[in-house]
């Protein structure tokens, strides 16, 4: 009995020897699995039981593999099987399982386990000569998802000995759903619904597609698919370009880009908002926009975009430098803006709104039309090549100025000791700069007045002097500009002035005192060049002037000649008497003669618009006027068959009592509908005084 079980264990050991030595010598072919060698002193201890495998299978990054923990064991040697059917070492571990990542795809691997001593010197088990088998895909590596034309399209790279490749897909937080199989190693995944976040990720199966091979890449690939945003509008803006786009459903932000001409797309910025200004354009530049989303770190695009963008040349608000009161005007100027060849300059009031001033190629222009005292506001558009559309925008604001007229000389003459320079007032003016010059030399300034006159008394005789004035406001500051040739006169020092060129007095009035102001001694002597519309008489000396009085004696014009026998000098004063008599015309709107038939109805009937009233006086031996008056119209209308016909007015004169001292009708010549007529109408004699004319339509 003990010689058989002795045959036996021989018998056993002899079988067994072969496949431990391989085992034992595969430090010695380990191949492409380096760094693990099976150590040549490893003894035997076949103590404990051969580690039965769990699991072998392809794994991200490898292939993972498992095995039933042994009783005793201090450590597992796990042996890979070379191409040449010899097992090398893969590793020891402590662990029931491990990764092979040196494993290659495309290639059939088996495995065995086998318990070692913790100092790896000691088999304490046999293995597996078989081992487990499979064959090794790696799993696909994965590439970023991007976006097609409304699709996601997902790849990753190819897999060596891979036939066919099945697609994952999940939304959100959902659970991996197979979308499709394919044998390329990009799939485009048209059933996407915008503001959804997907994952992808793929696997690598069967030819026959019954199995899948590979693992594969757990988290995927994600992306949130949103719809590509639309531009709705590009415009100027006094600070860049403004670009607008509507929300897209699942957008975190928004990248602007930008091009210029047949350029490539920058980024211009991102932001979270819907529009934005691109306060770095150039006017005059054609600039090209379009919009897509990104996620909210700026690191991925979630989106695709508009490839032809929205396009717009940047116009930039022309600005207005200068505005100026001068001579004439207001002169408004501007820069020139790149772009722009016609400009068209707006003007308001205060509380007007804006209407065109006028159209320009210049940047500067003057406003002719001003009225002094007024304040305006300015701005300037600039206009397209055809002279009729705006483009670019402009400052709403506008520059605001007060227009104050330059003063304008109306007299400069001789006065007491000097000169005396007249001007009309100037509305909106609270002072005014009067400025004298030689004809070789610069302005230099006289005096400043609240008056429109001023008295220069420091010059010399026989010097030609030019004078020019300037509005001041109530600080003293320059409000206007200046006649810069100004007006001259030559300086003479002369003796006798009067404080009025001429005089107006009705028939009525008693008399009209003129000041005559005698600066040099001689004889003051007067006469009327017709005695009969005017005489005068003298009135007592108050220093160095003395009163003429004149008085009215019939109506008309004529002179009075006041001479000083010191110099020769002679004074000239006009004096003008008017009637004593007026009369003021009253009427209604339009005028209308009204025929009525028999019966009491309108038969017919014709208007017409009376525009205006002149009378002239012409003096009687008894002093009442003879009055003539001459009117001027308008026919318009006529609702008979009359082709032309006269117009009969129908008058009353009334007394400052209210009483009728003259009535009559006035009849017109001939006249058709649309013409202008004139005529004049003898009244008769009234006496002087103040009536009321009051003219109607005939009623027959």
């Amino acid at each position: 009995m003990l010689k058989r079980t002795i045959a036996f264990v021989l018998l056993a050991l002899f079988i067994l020897v072969p496949a431990v030595s391989i085992a034992d010598h595969a430090e010695d072919i380990t191949g492409n699995v380096s760094g693990l060698p099976l150590s040549e002193s490893v003894s035997r201890d076949y103590t404990l039981s051969m580690p039965q495998m769990v699991s072998v299978k392809n794994a991200v990054g490898g292939i993972d593999i498992k095995w039933k923990a042994v009783p005793g064991a201090e450590k597992y040697r796990v042996l890979r099987k070379l191409d040449d059917g010899r097992w090398c070492t893969l590793l020891d571990t402590e662990s029931t399982e491990c990764k092979d990542k040196w494993a290659k795809s495309g290639n059939t691997y088996s495995y065995s386990v086998r318990c070692i001593s913790s100092d790896g010197t000691t088999f304490m088990s046999d293995y597996d000569p078989v081992g487990k088998q499979v064959f090794y895909l790696a799993s696909p590596k994965l590439k970023e998802a991007t976006w097609g034309n409304g699709s996601i399209v997902f790849s990753w790279e190819a897999v060596t000995g891979a036939e066919n490749y099945r697609v994952y897909r999940k939304t959100g937080k959902g659970s991996w759903t197979a979308i499709g199989d394919i044998t390329a190693i990009e799939y485009e995944d048209v059933t996407i619904v915008p503001g959804t976040q997907y994952a992808y990720t793929v696997k690598c199966i069967s030819a026959d597609g019954r199995t899948a091979i590979s693992a594969c890449d757990s988290t995927g690939k994600s992306l949130i698919y949103a719809d590509k945003p639309t531009i709705k509008s590009v415009k100027n803006l006094i600070a860049g370009v403004s670009i607008s786009w509507n929300a897209v459903s699942g957008a975190e932000k928004y990248r602007v880009l930008r091009k210029t001409g047949n350029g490539r797309w920058c980024t211009l910025l991102d932001t979270t908002e819907l529009s934005c200004v691109d306060k770095w354009a150039k006017s005059g530049v054609d600039y090209s926009y379009t919009v897509r989303c990104i996620t909210a770190d700026g690191t991925q695009f979630t989106s695709a975009f508009d490839s032809v963008g929205k396009q717009i040349t940047r116009i930039a608000a022309p600005k207005i430098k200068s505005i100026t009161n001068v001579v004439g005007g207001v002169t408004i100027a501007w820069d020139a803006v790149p772009g722009v060849s016609q400009y068209r300059v707006l003007r308001k009031t205060e509380n007007g709104t804006w209407g065109t001033l006028l159209t320009t190629s210049e940047t500067s222009c003057k406003d002719k039309w001003a009225k002094s005292g007024t304040k305006y506001i300015y701005t300037v558009r600039g206009l397209a090549e055809d002279g009729t559309t705006f483009i670019g925008s402009y400052y709403e604001a506008g520059k605001t100025i007060t227009y104050v007229a330059a003063p304008t000389i109306s007299t400069l003459d001789y006065a007491p000791g000097g000169v005396s320079v007249t001007w009309k007032a100037v509305t909106g003016a609270a002072k005014y700069r009067v400025f004298r010059k030689t004809a070789s030399g610069s302005w230099t300034k006289l005096g400043d007045t609240k008056n429109a006159f001023y008295v220069d008394r420091t010059g010399s005789e026989g010097t030609k002097y030019f004078y020019t004035v300037r509005c001041l406001d109530a600080n003293g500051t320059s409000i206007s500009g200046c006649n810069s040739t100004g007006k001259s006169i030559v300086w003479k020092n002369l003796s006798l002035f009067a404080n009025t060129e001429s005089v107006q007095l009705m028939k009525g009035d008693s008399y009209v005192p003129v000041t005559i102001t005698f600066t040099q001694s001689g004889s003051l002597t007067a006469k009327v060049e017709d005695s009969g519309i005017a005489s005068y008489v003298w009135g007592n000396w108050e220093g160095d002037t003395i009163t003429l009085r004149i008085y009215p004696q019939k109506c008309g014009t004529t002179n009075i000649i006041i001479s000083n026998t010191y110099d020769s000098q002679k004074l000239k004063i006009k004096v003008e008497v008017l009637p004593d008599i007026d009369i003021n015309v009253q009427h209604w709107g339009r005028l209308n003669e009204i025929h009525y038939s028999y019966d009491g109805s309108i038969n017919n009937s014709q208007g017409i618009d009376l525009n205006n009233c002149e009378f002239t006086f012409d003096e009687r031996y008894d002093g009442t006027y003879w009055v003539k008056m001459t009117y001027d119209g308008y026919k318009a209308y006529d609702d008979s068959n009359y082709y032309s016909r006269p117009f009969h007015m129908f008058y009353k004169i009334y007394n400052s009592n209210g009483t009728v001292v003259d009535s009559g009708v006035i009849t017109t010549d001939s006249i058709s509908v649309g013409d202008h007529f004139v005529g004049t109408y003898t009244i008769g004699s009234l006496a002087p005084g103040y009536y009321r004319m009051v003219i109607e339509g005939k009623t027959y």
